[in-house]
C-alpha cells in the first residue's frame, strides 16, 4: 500500500510504500520506503488517525511534462485538464441511468 503522510521532522507530504505494521501503546506504527530508494526509510511514523490518504492511481510521465512545458504552457494544460474534469463531473452528475437515493 502506498500512504500519503508527513514524516516525522518534515513539512511536505510523502507518497512512500508500507513495509511494515507494527503496534505501540499509542497505536500503528508504519515503517515506509520510497520506491526510488534502496533502503527502508529512517523514520517510524506512528499512526494518529483513523485513516490513512492511500494512492490509487498515477500517470506516469505526467510530472515530466510538467517540467517540459515552460510558462503558458502549464497554464493551458492546467486549463485543458480542469475542463476535462469539469465536463466529466457534469456528466457523471446528469447521468440519467444513476439512481438517486434522496431520504
Amino acid at each position: 500500500m502506498i500512504v500519503l503522510f508527513v514524516p516525522p521532522g518534515e513539512t511536505a507530504t510523502f507518497a512512500h510504500r508500507i513495509t511494515s505494521v507494527s503496534y505501540r501503546s499509542g497505536g500503528p506504527v508504519v515503517t515506509t520506503k520510497g520506491d526510488a530508494n534502496r533502503t527502508a526509510d529512517p523514520w517510524h511514523a506512528q499512526l494518529t488517525s483513523a485513516s490513512v490518504n492511500q494512492v490509487i492511481g498515477s500517470v506516469p510521465g505526467a510530472g515530466r511534462l510538467f517540467v517540459a512545458i515552460h510558462g503558458i504552457g502549464q497554464i493551458l494544460l492546467a486549463l485543458l485538464g480542469g475542463l476535462v474534469a469539469v465536463w466529466a463531473g457534469m456528466k457523471w452528475i446528469f447521468d440519467p441511468s444513476r439512481d438517486l437515493v434522496i431520504e
